[in-house]
């Protein structure tokens, strides 16, 4: 009788695994997928030579920009950017620069953890960043909150950001 309740158990085992699963390594999770962005905004206070200032950034032109998370946890996008135009203020005198930017640059990768997304750029020097996801469903992904600088920024420590994006179907 233990023999038998064994090999029902062992059965039951080895037909619940199979050849695709690696541990782990591919996800299923929701947000896989390809998903086109529809806004990005940050800003920011910091402090330089004795001045306090702020920084706004705020995406233009955005187009068909769209990155694809895989289930490997890697990162693709169609190559397509996006104008961002920091506007920078201290002292009452504002300055602003348009950047042409790529999100989510290819030979990243992702990881989620609870509410969380993680994204490293190994060209960057910040390394892995965490953003909390604010909404995540058949349609909608967004991520936003106080983070760390996407880039740094002398006395800049933190930013609000939000950025959101819609599936493509």
């Amino acid at each position: 009788m233990k023999q038998i309740l064994l090999i029902t158990l062992l059965l039951t085992f080895c037909i619940g695994c199979n050849k695709d699963d690696d541990g782990g390594s591919q996800s299923t999770d929701q947000i896989v997928g390809t998903w086109r962005l529809v806004s990005f905004h940050y800003e920011g206070e910091f402090e330089a030579g004795g001045s306090t200032g702020t920084i706004v950034a705020v995406g233009t032109n955005i187009g068909d920009v769209q990155v694809t998370l895989h289930p490997d946890g890697t990162i693709s996008n169609n190559g397509n950017t996006f104008i961002v135009e920091f506007t920078t203020t201290i002292n009452g005198y504002s300055t602003t620069m348009e950047t042409p930017t790529e999100p989510m640059l290819e030979d990243s990768t992702w990881r989620r953890d609870g509410d969380m997304l993680y994204v490293n750029n190994p060209e960057s020097p910040i390394g892995e960043q965490g953003t909390p996801i604010i909404e995540l469903n058949q349609t909608t992904l967004h991520l936003g909150g106080i983070v760390p600088p996407i880039a740094p920024m002398p006395g800049l420590e933190e930013i609000d950001l939000d950025i959101q994006y819609a599936r493509v179907e």
